[in-house]
This record gives C-alpha cells, structure tokens and sequence, in this order.
C-alpha cells in the first residue's frame, strides 16, 4: 500500500516536500508498487516543476529486507531515465 502526501519544506529554495510511505501487502512487491510511486513522482514534478523540493521515501519492511529497497531504487535511478531526471531536480532525496 503506498500513501503520499505533499507539504510544504522549511528549508532549501523549493517550497514543495514529498512523503511516500509504503507498506507492503500480501501479493504485492517492491516492482509493483514501483508504477503507482512513479506515476506520482512525474505528476509531482509536472505540477510543481523547479519547487520541487524535498522528496522523503519511507519503507515500512523488515530490516533484513532494507538493502533489497535501496538496491531496487539504485537500478531503478541507473536504468529508468524519467525517474533519474525527477530525482536529479529534487533538492533533497531520503530513503528510509
């Protein structure tokens, strides 16, 4: 299950901070929750452009689970040009 929520940053040039959180469900896997986080992330960067300032990504998983979701996220930002660009034009990236 991914939530996300917009608000507003309080520090760096861009106003604008993203939190997805995600918890995974029976049936469901880091790539199937990959479209629905990337959907949002285009949408996000198409609505705000340059005030996009902050993006924070929780993962609510085992910690024996953690290196498997920062592995996925680094071949998704090497392989996946439009999820490189948004990250690229985000002041700040966390993945936790």
């Amino acid at each position: 299950m991914v939530t996300i929520t917009e608000g507003l940053t309080v520090r760096g040039k861009a106003p604008y901070g993203l939190v997805i959180s995600v918890a995974l469900r029976e049936g469901e896997s880091l790539q199937s929750e990959f479209y629905q986080i990337k959907d949002a992330l285009l949408g996000w960067q198409r609505s705000r452009g340059a005030a996009c300032g902050a993006l924070n990504m929780e993962y609510q998983v085992a910690e024996s689970s953690r290196q498997q979701v920062v592995d996925f996220w680094h071949a998704r930002i090497e392989n996946d040009h439009l999820i490189r660009s948004v990250f690229a034009n985000i002041g700040e990236v966390e993945l936790s």
